[in-house]
């Protein structure tokens, strides 16, 4: 396409400069004849100097003008027939004249246009000169700025060429590597010799590839230490040519954090997997995501299990529970909800923590179930311990009642009565005896009961009431025992400890009404290795544990609290007293130990009695007990010191049927007074809790700084044990509990002023 055209503009340039010329002779032969068409000839070359070649032009227009004059002169011959040779000679000489005239200026013109298209790329010269010393000036204060800012940047920073050559370093380049580099090779001798290689194989694909490229690398600083950097290159072009800004980032410091990071989060991660506490994970969605083995434990299940699973859908009866509220409060307050939770599941108290997280939620759960059972134990405890003192009070209060029935009914025995009265009798004497046996129990549990302790062997008492326990279960209950080898004894009441194993079974029996199974079993457990025993808030030691397990109904969570209070029972009305279970828990706590039970409904129950174990003892025969004889009278004078009239009366009226000879006085201080106006008074009997200020304990120590041989009896609705418990009785003095019998009395009244050693009140 380009050759056709270029040989169609060679045909119509040369074509068009011919018209032009012909018509511009036209013109000049015009102008010959009117000047003012010379003029008008002369301003069109001109354009048509401005517009074309101008060799082209003037060869064209000297053509034409000498054809255009000749092609006059014939044309117009008619007009010029008159006209002479000489004449047309001249013509022509002025026809070249004007040619001439046109030539010298239209190359005029030529010249005019090269000097303003020399004159035009002279002043483009000069604006690119100022341009490019413009672009010149930028590019070096871009420079000087980029070399600032590098250098106020403190790690290495350089500029290297494809060639590997380094254009630029900062100075902290030479600072911390302590050598200047000039060639890559150079820089990657600072790098750790088992990393160059591979950094320098990086750096090549990088530089190759034209692109921004990284690595991390130790590299050796100044001092000679090895620091891990991360390197960093980015491409940029500089006229033409591509060179890389590089930087090194020291990152040793936060590699050690992170690594030290790494390991703490390792450790805590083994630390949650080891402890017992149960630490989980949840979602936004309640949906657990971590969980860890004590978790597991706590909630039942296996890891896989629990995952992916909210609480609710795992234990559908948490469903409006306190623990779904603890996340709604989570949600709407931002902080940490804490509750105690009784898993039904696993029958354990769950101490849970429900804290905010950034993915969800984070669950604390500790069993709490030993420590629950430890308050419970301890609140209960102190129940009963108020409970106890209550009915110490009002055991004694009642002994005195007794007191006074039971001595008038066995005064009434020495008389000949009607048939009808000495059966009245008779039943008024049995009352008062199941009273007192009532008052004793209230007093076994509170702790407050007369025990005589002595090395005791539980094989040998569990034994022994083996045909006791027999007739007493019935053959619907299957009974198994279980007893340890070389079992250490404890130090017991062993009357008592009958009692409360009697006890313990008939409340199973009574738990299996269509029978079942009763397993009696002992052991030996150290609160150093048992953790129930600690839960126990017993002395640190070793216990002997007997345990009695039925297969019966189980009791209830919630009246195991009540479980030991006197006279509460979970059997129907009429079938039992309420005291069984406090008075076997009153003989093991006044025992040094306690009574612990485990049940559940449909489960069965577990009772155990934990006894202080004892590391060597001898066991004692007692001596049976033997009724006193009535002894006839001896005249002596007894001080008899007693404020309620009733009690005083009946005492009074015993001592005097005794053969005493009985004075009385109803306060401490009247009794003093009596004594220092009395010397034949031979012995002192005493109320031991007595208004006016001063106690049948104080009435006896004041009597006895003046005769301190003055034989004394303490008489008191309390226990021996309590009045014991301080070394209340000293020599010459002795207790006899109410109620009493006239016998008793004598006994211990008589065994004082024979000069015997202190007695004990006889059950």
């Amino acid at each position: 396409m380009a050759e056709p055209a270029q040989r169609q503009r060679r045909i119509v340039v040369p074509v068009a400069l011919i018209a032009a010329g012909l018509v511009v002779t036209f013109l000049i032969d015009l102008a010959i004849q009117f000047p003012i068409g010379m003029t008008i000839a002369y301003a069109l070359l001109v354009i048509a100097a401005m517009r074309t070649d101008r060799m082209s032009l003037v060869i064209g227009t000297a053509a034409a003008s000498v054809v255009g004059i000749l092609t006059a002169e014939l044309i117009d011959h008619s007009s010029t027939a008159s006209l002479t040779i000489t004449e047309t000679e001249h013509q022509v000489s002025r026809a070249f004249q004007v040619a001439g005239v046109v030539i010298i200026a239209v190359l005029g013109v030529a010249d005019l246009r090269r000097r303003q298209l020399v004159a035009r790329a002279h002043q483009e010269r000069d604006s690119s000169a100022l341009a490019l010393e413009g672009t010149t000036a930028r590019l070096r204060e871009e420079q000087t700025r980029t070399a600032a800012l590098a250098e106020s940047i403190p790690s290495p920073v350089w500029l290297m060429s494809q060639d590997g050559s380094l254009a630029y370093a900062n100075d902290a380049v030479h600072d911390y590597l302590g050598i200047d580099p000039v060639h890559l090779e150079e820089w990657l001798e600072t790098v750790h010799p088992d990393d160059r290689d591979w950094v320098r194989q990086a750096t090549l694909e990088g530089v190759t590839s034209r692109t921004v490229f990284s690595h991390e690398a130790r590299y050796r600083n100044a001092a000679g230490d090895y620091r891990t950097h991360v390197v960093q290159a980015a491409p940029m072009k500089v006229g033409g040519i591509t060179q890389w800004w590089s930087t090194a980032i020291d990152i040793e410091d936060l590699r050690s954090t992170q690594e030290q990071a790494a390991r703490t989060m390792r450790e805590h991660l083994q630390t949650l997997q080891a402890i017992g506490d149960g630490v989980i994970l949840l979602d936004h969605g309640q949906r657990i995501t971590y969980v860890n083995p004590g978790a597991c434990t706590i909630l039942g299940r296996d890891r896989d299990a629990l995952l992916h699973h909210t609480l609710v859908e795992l234990y559908p009866y948490l469903e409006g529970t306190a623990l779904e509220r603890a996340f709604e409060e989570v949600v709407h307050t931002g902080h940490a909800s804490h509750l105690v939770h009784y898993a039904k599941f696993a029958a354990r108290w769950i101490d849970i923590t429900i804290a905010p997280a950034p993915e969800g939620f984070t669950g604390y759960m500790t069993d709490v179930t030993a420590q629950r059972e430890l308050e419970r134990t301890r609140e209960q405890a102190t129940r009963l311990e108020s409970i106890g003192q209550l009915t110490g009070g009002i055991a004694h209060d009642f002994n005195n009642l007794l007191t006074v029935i039971a001595g008038g009914a066995e005064a009434l025995a020495d008389d000949d009565l009607p048939a009808h009265s000495a059966e009245m009798r008779a039943m008024i004497a049995e009352a008062a005896d199941r009273g007192a046996g009532l008052i004793r129990s209230l007093l076994a549990f509170a702790r407050r009961q007369p025990l005589h302790p002595e090395p005791t062997s539980i094989v040998e008492a569990v034994v022994g009431m083996g045909p006791l326990l027999m007739r007493t279960l019935g053959d619907t209950i299957a009974v198994t025992v279980d007893i340890a080898e070389n079992l250490p004894l404890v130090e017991v009441d062993r009357a008592k400890l009958d009692n409360a194993v009697l006890n313990l079974a008939i409340n199973a029996r009574d738990a299996m009404p269509s029978g079942g199974h009763l397993l009696i079993e002992a052991r030996l457990s150290s609160s150093r290795a048992d953790g129930a025993i600690r839960a126990l808030d017993l002395p640190e030691g070793d216990y002997v544990r007997l345990s009695v397990t039925d297969t019966g109904v189980g009791i209830a969570p919630e009246l195991l609290p009540r479980l030991f209070e006197p006279f509460f029972t979970t059997k129907p009305l009429g079938e039992g007293t309420g005291l069984g279970l406090a008075m076997v828990w009153g003989f093991a706590s006044q025992s040094g130990g306690t009574l612990s039970v485990v049940s559940a409904p449909g489960e069965g129950s577990t009772f155990s009695l934990h006894l202080p174990a004892v590391a060597a003892a001898a066991a004692a025969a007692a001596a049976p007990a033997t009724r006193a004889s009535r002894p006839s009278a001896t005249g002596s004078t007894v001080l008899l010191v007693e404020d309620d009239a009733l009690v005083r009366a009946v005492m009074a009226a015993q001592l005097g049927g005794l053969g005493y000879t009985v004075v009385e006085a109803s306060t401490a201080p009247q009794a003093l007074s009596m004594l220092e106006g009395r010397p034949d008074i031979a012995i002192v009997i005493t109320d031991i809790a007595m208004p006016g200020g001063m106690s049948g304990r104080e009435l006896a120590d004041r009597a006895r700084l003046a005769r301190p041989s003055l034989p004394v009896l303490c008489v008191s609705g309390y226990s021996e044990e309590a009045l014991t418990a301080d070394g209340w009785l000293g020599p010459g003095m002795d207790y006899l509990a109410k109620p009493f019998t006239v016998h008793e009395l004598s006994a211990h009244v008589t065994r004082l002023l024979g000069g015997d050693s202190p007695g004990t009140a006889t059950a």
